[in-house]
């Protein structure tokens, strides 16, 4: 220390040395070997670490510094070799290197050697040496509150269920508040380089931590001390833990963590289905983030789930899930998957993503304690099941009758001839039906009713069959105008007839009216339209007006029930006797 506190160039270490309290050290029996960095060495120093001088740096920050010039023997430069590593008093060591004529200690260069002192000697050099620094440990941090929430041990496995957030980031613990760098490395590959304090692993800004959202696995995370920023200068002790994140949460409360599947938590509860979400499993589920709801509700016209029932959620929701646990790594191209729903969902690989149906899976093999969630960027809508067909009354837009596979359908028995179909689908959200009738496409029905022959809002439009064989096809889409997933095919086969009886055959004819007149003035209606069968010779109006004139009568209502019965009854014969 003499001999340094002599030289006007050592004042700044001098003043370092009485700071960190270090002077008695110093100044004992030795022997020591001192590398000695001049004021101008400090002041590149100060400039590094952005501070004015020794009176900004505290004992804890200095000592360490200045531990690290000294070696615990008397080394002269003619002691040293090339590649040489010899220990500090602050316990890392430090490596000599020969370039040409000079001798480097790390990246300093010694610029006057073998300084004899009373107690061990003393080598000048241009460039502060400083430590790299030890990882001491690993802390997991709250990127919300920027609190700490535990060490991280090698082995530890953190489950994400138990922590208040999901929003996290790890700080590496160094011994040295003025490390110059760490680099970190995840699972082999390099994360970044922090050159400030905290040494965030994700980063951070002045302390407030970025966030990390962990995905369930296992993660191996390394990192490497340097004295200089940008990983330059001396290399630290490598640190390394491996630990696993695991997830406990059920397949709800996993949703319930992440913000960007809210709608679908929001749905799930008005749809009563949390419980059975919740239960033990196995099960799989599609989740679709807010964006993807967001598009149904365009695509539906509703605002949001608030304009949507329970019972046209409940479909929509089970179509989403598999009665079993499937990861990523167990589908297949082309394969297909029953839902709870019970229809079928569609697996195709392109290229390295993975879809459903039309959606495409964002986010694979998120773990739950009763099954697995993969997500994805579409709801799937599933196309539903025509249940069955209905006969309607395009006059009065009322049912008249189911129509099944081989109906015989007889024009006479209806109060009209104008009619049209309706298909009835399992899921009144159905997108779209498309219609084909005797193999020719017909059309496609975008909205409830889904009537073969067209609506307008529940009005039915006129079909006016003709008496033949028909076969009506009609395929459930999940969106509009035969797009989206196709649902089974739903054909049924019948045949129109006009078939009237006696007295409705009657009635058709405008050449019988006053025939049919006078059959209900007798009340004999029911008897010509009984089974029969029957024959019946039918006077033309022109023939009864003949027989008005010979009568000396204006018309019918001259003539009697008991007149008439007579009459009508002379003109017919029991069973069906053809000309």
């Amino acid at each position: 220390m003499d001999i340094a506190s002599g030289n006007e160039d050592f004042s700044i270490l001098v003043e370092a040395v009485v700071k960190a309290e270090l002077v008695a050290a110093l100044s004992g029996e030795g022997p020591l070997t001192v590398f000695a960095p001049t004021n101008a060495a400090f002041r590149n120093l100060f400039e590094a670490l952005g501070v004015q001088g020794i009176e900004e740096l505290s004992r804890e920050q200095l000592t360490p510094i200045l531990l690290y010039h000294v070696i615990g023997a008397n080394v002269l430069s003619t002691d040293l070799s090339n590649g040489q590593k010899a220990g500090t008093l602050f316990g890392n060591d430090v490596t000599i290197t020969f370039q040409g004529d000079h001798i480097r200690v790390n990246s300093s260069r010694v610029i006057q050697a073998d300084i004899s002192a009373s107690n061990g000697t003393i080598h000048v050099i241009d460039q502060v040496l400083i430590p790299a620094g030890n990882i001491e440990s690993f802390t997991l941090v709250n990127a919300e509150t920027d609190e700490d929430i535990i060490n991280i041990n090698d082995g530890d496995i953190i489950d994400i269920a138990s922590l208040e957030t999901t929003k996290l980031n790890i700080r590496a613990n160094v011994d040295l508040v003025n490390t110059g760098s760490i680099k970190f490395e995840l699972n082999g590959a390099k994360l970044r380089t922090e050159n400030l304090f905290p040494y965030a692993a994700f980063s951070d800004s002045n302390g407030d931590y970025n966030e990390w959202h962990p995905e369930t696995g296992d993660y191996t995370l390394t990192a490497t001390p340097f004295s200089f920023k940008n990983a330059r200068g001396v290399e630290g002790p490598v640190k390394t833990i491996s630990f696993s994140v695991v997830n406990s949460a059920n397949i709800v409360e996993l949703a319930l963590q992440n913000p960007n599947l809210s709608i679908l938590v929001e749905a799930v509860i008005k749809a009563e289905l949390v419980d059975a979400l919740s239960a033990e499993g196995p099960l799989t589920v599609f989740a679709p983030t807010n964006a993807a709801f967001r598009n149904l509700f365009e695509a539906l016209g509703v605002q949001g789930i608030e304009d949507l029932s329970r019972e046209q959620l409940t479909p929509i929701l089970l179509y989403h899930v598999i009665g079993a646990n499937v990861l990523s790594t167990d589908l297949s191209n082309g394969q297909k998957a029953g839902t709870l729903f019970g229809n079928d969902i569609i697996a195709t690989f392109q290229g390295a993503h993975i879809r459903i149906n039309d959606s495409r899976v964002i986010q694979a093999d998120v773990i739950a304690s009763n099954g697995t969630v993969h997500v994805i960027d579409q709801v799937l809508i599933p196309a539903g099941n025509i249940e069955s067909f209905t006969l309607i009354n395009a006059e009065t837009d009322e049912d008249i009758m189911d129509i099944n596979d081989g109906d015989i359908i007889n024009i006479a028995s209806l109060e009209t001839t104008k009619l049209n179909i309706r298909a009835n689908v399992d899921l009144v959200n159905t997108g779209s039906v498309k219609f084909a009738l005797n193999g020719a496409k017909l059309r496609t029905e975008n909205k409830f009713p889904y009537a073969a022959f067209s609506d307008s809002n529940g009005d039915y439009n006129e079909w006016h069959p003709e008496t033949t064989d028909y076969t009506l096809s009609a395929t459930p889409f999940s969106f509009s105008n035969a797009r989206g997933v196709e649902g089974p095919l739903k054909t049924i086969s019948f045949t129109v007839v006009n078939n009237p009886n006696i007295v409705q055959l009657a009635q058709q004819s405008p050449n019988l009216s006053i025939l049919v007149e006078a059959v209900i003035k007798a009340g004999l209606v029911d008897a010509l339209s009984a089974a029969g069968p029957l024959t019946v010779f039918a006077p033309t109006d022109a023939a009864f007006h003949n027989l008005f004139e010979a009568l000396g009568v204006q018309g019918i209502e001259d003539l009697s029930s008991e007149q008439l019965t007579p009459i009508l009854l002379y003109h017919v014969l029991n069973g069906q006797i053809l000309s």
